[in-house]
């Protein structure tokens, strides 16, 4: 019981303190993001790449990693994907465009 309500008070108070840190300021922040890259490799021998798998089996890895701009409304990054089918038949690889991808969010 002891565990339940512990568990319990640090989920509250890290609720409060989210809604008290979303509050503080409209200013400009950035964060950086890591897809199969980065930190994230850290977590375990299967972390990198990020695998995705569709019904059919087929298979999207991707690596990358890049800056989301709150403020300025973008995102920015660069990485890779391989699509493979079930059987492990490459069927497609590539990478963005141009070295840095951006898009602005929120445009119309």
């Amino acid at each position: 019981m002891r565990k339940l309500s512990l568990v319990v008070a640090l989920v509250l108070a890290g609720s409060i303190s989210g809604i008290i840190a979303a509050q503080a300021g409209s200013g400009s922040q950035s964060f950086l993001y890591f897809a199969g890259v980065g930190p994230v490799c850290a977590l375990g021998p299967g972390a990198c790449p990020d695998v995705a798998r569709a019904d059919n089996g087929d298979t999207v890895e991707i690596a990358g990693s890049g800056t989301l701009s709150i403020h300025a409304k973008t995102v920015s990054g660069v990485g890779t994907f391989v699509h493979r089918a079930q059987d492990g038949t490459l069927r497609g690889e590539g990478r963005p465009l141009t070295p840095a991808l951006t898009l602005r969010l929120g445009a119309k």
